[in-house]
């Protein structure tokens, strides 16, 4: 199995129309056989909600 590593940095990729490409990207490599995509997102805002 072959693995695609993105990584993203939102601020940055939101000014310069990466996110677009990235989202095709993702939606291409989908339908080949023996192949996963992970996109890491650096410097992202998590929330915890406690339920």
């Amino acid at each position: 199995m072959k693995h695609l590593y993105i990584f993203d940095l939102p601020s940055k990729s939101a000014n310069n129309g990466i996110g677009t490409y990235i989202k095709q990207l993702v939606e291409m490599v989908r339908s080949w056989k023996d192949f996963q995509v992970s996109m890491i997102m650096l410097q992202t805002i998590t929330e915890i909600m406690l339920v």
